[in-house]
């Protein structure tokens, strides 16, 4: 499990850099995530990240 400094680095990191993009497509490292997501995950693509 990360440290907190490390989760709050990854925050800044992701803010400056996602933040306004819209998401084209969405993939998965883990199947396992899919398990308790709803909407599913293909429900992502066209969406804007907005923080």
């Amino acid at each position: 499990m990360p440290e907190m400094p490390e989760v709050d680095a990854l925050v800044v990191f992701l803010r400056e850099r996602a933040v306004g993009a819209v998401l084209a497509d969405v993939e998965l490292a883990s199947f396992a995530v899919l398990k308790t997501f709803d909407p599913p995950v293909s429900a992502l693509a066209g969406l804007q990240v907005t923080g």
